[in-house]
């Protein structure tokens, strides 16, 4: 089981059980909320540090310290891979939730696409595409 849960559960299950009472959360829903959460600050921390070490390099190479260029190089690359990976997961993501919706519901926002299609095309051009 993960640590990180069986320290936040003994730290927080009072407050959690007075929440859930309340609002009525369930107890993993809650966690779930709170891990996706501290997840997300890891990841922008990470790509925060990398902003704040390029900002440093940037600043030493105009000092005229060109022995750091290499290391600017480096940490752009980390930049760029960081947000590669982002978008990636971005795309999976939605790819995910095309594949989830119900295909009725695809193909009827199809035909309602070529129907607005057709009304927007003009008269004159309508008239050959028939014939």
């Amino acid at each position: 089981m993960d640590k990180i849960f069986q320290q936040k559960l003994k730290e927080f299950f009072p407050q959690w059980t007075n929440s859930k009472i309340q609002t009525g959360i369930n107890v993993s829903d809650w966690w779930e909320i709170e891990r996706s959460l501290e997840l997300s600050k890891e990841k922008l921390s990470e790509l925060n540090l990398l902003e704040i070490r390029q900002s440093y390099l940037v600043r030493k190479i105009q000092s005229g310290q060109m022995k750091h260029l290499h290391d600017l190089y480096l940490v752009q690359s980390n930049i760029d891979q960081w947000h590669k990976i982002a978008c990636e997961k971005i795309k999976l993501i939605s790819k995910c939730d095309e594949v989830s919706l119900n295909e009725n519901f695809i193909v009827y926002h199809h035909e309602l696409h070529k129907r607005h299609i057709k009304k927007n095309i003009h008269p004159k051009v309508r008239m050959t595409l028939k014939n």
